[in-house]
């Protein structure tokens, strides 16, 4: 935790979701698809359980998950409405949750507010980078 120059409390977090698309250990479920396609089309709904990790390795170490729906919301830009909680099970923030609200569209850098927050964690905006299935994640409450 920081002091900023106006004299506020600051966290910076940075850390890697880890989702996996297909297969017997997918953390990602289509829970509906209307076109009944394999792309994600308009009113399509995806359940999520990822893996927060502390790094993009795969054996970096577990730190809480992501869980919450998308939902393509966008007709003709494919956008995303999302609403995630990330839920911290280790170390420092260990009983903390993040709770992320927004639209975002695939292959851009995404910043959605942050609604709701409990324990040790306290602020405002959630900024990601999207390169693939790992996603980075930093954090300034």
């Amino acid at each position: 935790m920081y002091t900023n120059a106006l004299g506020k409390k600051e966290t910076y977090l940075h850390f890697f979701f880890h989702e996996i698309l297909s297969g017997e250990y997918a953390t990602v479920l289509e829970a509906v698809n209307p076109s009944n396609s394999s792309s994600l089309t308009f009113g399509t709904i995806l359940v999520i359980d990822d893996m927060l990790k502390d790094g993009q390795d795969e054996n970096s170490s577990l730190i809480g998950r992501a869980q919450g729906l998308n939902a393509v919301v966008g007709k003709a830009d494919g956008a995303i409405g999302s609403m995630l909680n990330f839920v911290f099970t280790e170390g420092k923030y260990n009983g903390s949750t993040l709770a992320i609200y927004g639209r975002f569209t695939l292959g851009t850098t995404i910043e959605r507010p942050i609604i709701g927050d409990w324990a040790v964690l306290d602020g405002d905006r959630l900024r990601s980078c999207h390169p693939g299935q790992i996603i980075s994640y930093q954090v300034c409450l």
